[in-house]
């Protein structure tokens, strides 16, 4: 057991070893329950004029709630947001489908609306959304950080 752990908290991570198979079988397997959470979620585009995000590694990234509890996890059900950079000039902003709600709104007309794509949108420009998108964006990066090579100014300064 001393040695599993010690694997696991090396650096270098515990040694896994899968094939290209193995990764592929395994998207199949969790891709239909993700994909029924992010259905779930309104979606926001953000357009640049110019290039102006980032990406990484990792870059489908849960925003958690400020006030979120420390020792709750946050992933695609429980964030407030989850942002996807699909490009350097448009990102996408999936948000939790109870923000703006009343006690007294109609869950199933609300799921209904967001499951059509009413309650979707679409914004240009949008400087707040470029600098929450890339410093997310860049903590939640496992390994690396992408951008076009004229772009290093829009990583957040901590991860330069």
């Amino acid at each position: 057991m001393d040695e599993l752990w010690g694997s696991i908290m090396n650096a270098d991570g515990a040694p896994i070893s899968y094939t290209p198979r193995d990764h592929i079988e395994m998207m199949g397997e969790v891709t239909e329950p993700i994909a029924a959470i992010l259905a779930a979620r309104p979606w926001t585009l953000v357009r640049f004029r110019q290039r102006a995000l980032i990406t990484c590694d990792a870059p489908v990234t849960p925003v958690p709630y400020e006030e979120c509890d420390p020792f709750m996890g946050v992933g695609l059900a429980t964030a407030r947001f989850v942002l996807y950079p699909m490009s350097s000039r448009t990102g996408l902003v999936m948000r939790d489908p109870l923000i703006g709600s009343g006690p007294n709104d109609d869950l199933d007309v609300m799921t209904k609306e967001t499951r059509s794509g009413a309650r979707d949108d679409e914004l240009v420009e949008k400087p707040a959304i470029k600098e929450l998108m890339n410093e997310r964006v860049a903590e939640h990066a496992v390994n690396n950080i992408y951008h076009h090579p004229d772009d290093s100014l829009f990583v957040p300064q901590a991860f330069r």
